[in-house]
């Protein structure tokens, strides 16, 4: 990446990316309780006992489990498209919305410091050259205290500059460590997504495989009370158990999606965290390397002034 010593010096100071926030509660309650009802519902049509005068009752129960079911499916199918929205978000962050990349920031705020701390050497050398110059004037030259004042002032600044680069230079590695927690924050929910996944989508299947057994055991039940009564009677039950088979896999099946959304909403929240300390540590790093060049500066052209006093000098007195 190519680079000014200006551009790196006014990195960003804005807050970074914003990143959106994720919270799938709402969603996960929803898929919990429908499914969690659609196998309630299904399980009191298979213990009603099975008499005409209770078919009603268990076509009302059948068709419940039916409605639940359905609330179920759109609630898997929230669930996973928000993960796949939050996994898309979470891939932009990384990627820098079309702008520099944290992990390309952070270097630049890296290599920045080190520019900057080079400079710092430099005329911290040239200081010592120059006061070594100033101390073995003679006593008598009028010029001395003056140029050793203005030394002292330069060597404050070299000192706040200094002061100033290893907060930035703290910032950098802070930037740094935040990237790769929000690049392992990522890596990390997109398991819980890859997880994610197949569990809402076995909820939407047994839900839509669903209407069609519920269909048959209704049918069963209104042959409740007619001949030949025992196996019209052994039929119903077993067409009735169809459901309710279905709609404890699909409760089990949405209480693992659950669980994986949990997981992601968790990882979700550690990639925030990350982001929200990387932007910190980036609007920090600018905020300090503006400083230590301004101060840099300063020593620069004190440290000038005297460099040209000295091989320009005043003829004395």
């Amino acid at each position: 990446m190519q680079f000014t010593p200006l551009a790196l010096l006014l990195l960003a100071a804005a807050p970074a990316f914003a990143a959106a926030h994720y919270d799938p509660d709402q969603d996960r309650a929803a898929l919990r309780q429908a499914a969690s009802s659609s196998y309630n519902a299904a399980t009191l049509a298979a213990g009603v006992p099975l008499v005409p005068e209770r078919a009603a009752e268990i076509r009302a129960d059948l068709d419940e489990s039916l409605a639940r079911a359905n609330d179920a499916s759109t609630a898997a199918k929230n669930l996973e498209t928000a993960a796949v929205k939050r996994a898309a978000e979470m891939a932009g962050e990384l990627k820098g919305h079309g702008a520099p990349a944290p992990s390309a920031d952070a270097k630049d705020l890296s290599d920045a410091a080190a520019l900057q701390r080079a400079r710092w050497k430099s005329l911290s050398k040239d200081h010592d050259d120059l006061q070594a110059r100033v101390f073995a004037l003679p006593d008598t030259n009028r010029d001395k205290a003056d140029l050793k004042s203005t030394l002292r002032a330069a060597g404050d600044s070299l000192a706040a500059a200094d002061a100033a680069l290893g907060r930035a230079e703290a910032d950098a590695s802070a930037a740094a460590d935040t990237v790769a927690q929000m690049e392992l924050a990522d890596k990390r929910a997109r398991s819980s997504a890859a997880e994610l996944t197949p569990q809402a989508t076995e909820v939407i299947r047994l839900a839509d495989s669903l209407p069609p057994p519920v269909s048959e055991a209704k049918d069963a039940t209104g042959l409740l009370g007619q001949e030949p009564q025992g196996p019209n009677r052994t039929r119903a039950g077993a067409k009735i158990s169809v459901p309710r088979d279905l709609t404890s896999q699909m409760y089990s099946a949405a209480d693992r999606a659950c669980n994986r959304a949990d997981d992601y909403h968790g990882r979700s929240s550690a990639f925030d965290r990350a982001l929200a300390s990387f932007a910190l540590a980036k609007s920090s790093g600018a905020s300090d390397l503006a400083a230590a060049k301004s101060a840099l500066d300063k020593a620069d052209a004190s440290q000038a002034g005297v460099r040209d006093r000295l091989d320009h000098p005043k003829p004395q007195p």
